[in-house]
């Protein structure tokens, strides 16, 4: 994921911030590592676009929403293959194309990648999300880790939070 010698600001600071709240989450909370990967997407550059179609550039409230971001009735796509957010008209033309990744969660992604990048990791060792919320994530951010950063993270969501809450479950029990 980094590249050699190349300096991250921030990132091993987020990482200790990550580890003390892992340290501290009694349950296997799925929450503080899914905020912790996408805040690191923004320190990595590789943040999805959130604010307009990734790929044409109409700002949320041209295309049905407004200027929060908020949607009447219908929720945001997320285009993996293109790196964001989506209006309907390009993920139309992107379906078309072999291998395009576009997800319509039954919940704001948008307001949940925001939640992540305004918060604390602390703040999420105590939530717990639905579980077909958590796997709808999960999928998002395991297709863009591999897309945009060639790294397999979350692939076994199952192996990666035993490892996770087993290796924090020893250290409290010591």
């Amino acid at each position: 994921v980094l590249q050699d010698e190349e300096p991250v600001p921030g990132l091993y600071d987020l990482a200790l911030e990550f580890m003390e709240s892992v340290s501290r989450t009694a349950s296997g909370s799925a929450t503080v590592l899914y905020a912790f990967i996408v805040k690191s997407f923004r320190l990595l550059g590789v943040m999805p676009e959130l604010g307009c179609c990734v790929s044409c550039g109409r700002r949320l409230g041209e295309f049905g929403y407004d200027a929060r971001g908020n949607s009447p009735g219908s929720l945001h796509l997320f285009s993996v293959t293109s790196g964001g957010v989506i209006c309907e008209e390009c993920a139309g033309m992107e379906k078309s194309e072999t291998g395009a990744l576009i997800y319509r969660p039954a919940f704001d992604i948008i307001d949940v990648f925001r939640f992540f990048l305004s918060k604390p990791i602390s703040t999420f060792e105590k939530v717990s999300l639905k579980p077909g919320v958590s796997d709808m994530i999960r999928t998002i951010i395991s297709e863009y880790s591999s897309r945009y950063l060639e790294a397999e993270i979350l692939s076994d969501p199952q192996r990666m939070e035993d490892k996770l809450w087993t290796s924090t479950s020893k250290k409290s029990n010591s």
